[in-house]
């Protein structure tokens, strides 16, 4: 075969390699969604009658649920079901948003993470108070607020509405899906929104947030705040004024922060994993592993304490490079909390997977059980309320590895693996003193942790 001939076959043969790729990554893409990513289709409907006539509609949307979501058990879709017809049978004049947290108390009973109504919308939609909060170890504290409320930042809310803050999570929790954790971390706007807290307290106006706040001194003050637009984070004050922690409330949309560590550590701070203005984040992740010393960082620590989620094939070939990326005798600190959720938690699994003895789970629970739904397609949106509400297609297991064709999402079959418990080592949650004074509680102790595992000697610095 002479010189030319041979280079048009390897070209042939090149390019047939190629479109068979293109071709087999298409075909994989389509039954993907076909599988995983519905399309929703709700029946026509002429315009309501009356009020009743619009919420009767919606609960004919809700139905359709269970068309899309796989995470309801054989129990829990008769609940649904059942619930249903008690809600069409008493819903009457009810006001909008009292609906609204009905509807999410019945989609609450899937007990999944994903099947849930989105209620940020909703915040906007019905006002809120001119406060933000956080819980702390320690309790309930305002950690934003409007400048006329500035004098309540650094208070600790002893009551909501009469009610105390001690029992606040359990009056919330039948409208909040998942788990306890999940629950805590997805509810905290919930408890400035006086409209969607009157299905829960229906003493209340719906207008009005009425705080107890509690001062240093053990008394306590009264105020009444009045629900209004919900105002952007940069037109609010914080507490702490520290950059480090401007990606707890909105000023820092990043995905991903990196700085280096003294002693040849790295910290790396995940806050969802998806693109961002920086560009791909495998690009970013690439770049980051890029930097790594001659024979690994010493110590690592990945925070994904406020990674709500995304596509976790982005992290898939950085979590798998890791055992490269830290030294031999070298620690990953994994920090987890109550809003680490769905894509994060894969990532967090990965990581502790491939980097085996060297990795530690330090912090507090993640907002998921060991096996969860996710995925999900087109959205479906109540008619009338316009209330999403999300559903979950492909199950998840991350611990113990997911191999039932029927239920996991296929893509695992590639990437998937058992990494074993993924509670921490260690419980340590944020301090209130410790937040308000521009310390990070959990990464305090991560770095007396590692000056441990060194032996000793000087204390390394951390952000």
């Amino acid at each position: 075969m002479s010189y030319k001939r041979l280079v048009l076959a390897v070209i042939v043969l090149a390019a047939a390699a190629a479109a068979l790729w293109f071709r087999a990554e298409w075909l994989v893409g389509t039954a993907l969604r076909a599988r995983f990513s519905p399309s929703v289709t709700l029946a026509p409907k002429p315009s309501p009658t009356s009020i009743a006539n619009a919420r009767g509609q919606d609960l004919d949307d809700l139905l359709v649920l269970l068309d899309l979501d796989r995470s309801f058990t054989a129990e829990g879709r008769a609940a649904f079901t059942q619930g249903v017809a008690d809600l069409r049978a008493r819903v009457g004049e009810m006001d909008a948003p009292t609906f609204v947290m009905e509807v999410a108390r019945l989609v609450a009973l899937a007990g999944n993470g994903h099947t849930a109504v989105q209620l940020f919308p909703k915040y906007a939609e019905y006002g809120v108070a001119p406060v933000r909060l956080a819980w702390f170890d320690d309790g309930l504290y305002v950690i934003g607020a409007a400048d006329a409320q500035a004098g309540l930042l650094g208070r600790r809310v002893a009551a909501i509405d009469g009610h105390p803050a001690d029992d606040i999570p359990a009056a919330v929790r039948p409208y909040l899906t998942g788990t306890d954790e999940h629950a805590r971390a997805q509810g905290i706007n919930l408890l400035v929104c006086p409209a969607l807290l009157r299905a829960v307290w229906p003493e209340t106006d719906g207008r009005h947030l009425a705080l107890t706040l509690a001062d240093e001194a053990g008394g306590t003050m009264q105020t009444s705040l009045e629900a209004g637009p919900m105002a952007s984070a940069d037109s609010l004050r914080w507490l702490p004024q520290a950059a480090a922690f401007t990606h707890l409330y909105g000023g820092n949309t990043a995905s991903l922060e990196a700085r280096a560590l003294d002693h040849q550590g790295l910290y790396l701070r995940l806050n969802a994993v998806m693109d961002d203005d920086k560009g791909p984040l495998t690009r970013q992740l690439e770049a980051v592993a890029a930097s790594a010393p001659p024979g690994g960082w010493r110590w690592m620590v990945i925070d994904l304490r406020y990674d709500g989620g995304g596509d976790y094939t982005k992290t898939v070939d950085f979590t798998r490079r890791l055992p490269t990326l830290l030294a031999p005798d070298g620690n990953l600190w994994l920090l987890t909390g109550n809003a680490t959720f769905s894509a994060a938690i894969v990532t967090l699994a990965r990581a502790k997977y491939y980097a085996g003895a060297r990795a530690h789970i330090i912090g507090q629970r993640v907002g998921d059980r060991d096996t969860f739904w996710g995925e999900t397609g087109a959205p479906l949106v109540l008619r009338n309320t316009n209330t999403t509400v999300g559903y979950a297609t492909g199950m998840h297991d991350w611990v113990h590895g997911c191999r039932d064709v029927t239920k996991c999402f296929w893509l695992n079959y590639a990437f998937g693996v058992a990494a074993g418990d993924l509670s921490p080592e260690q419980e340590v949650g944020w301090r209130f003193p410790d937040f308000a004074a521009g310390r990070d509680t959990v990464m305090e102790e991560v770095r007396d942790l590692q000056e441990a595992k060194r032996g000793g000697g000087e204390r390394a610095a951390v952000p």
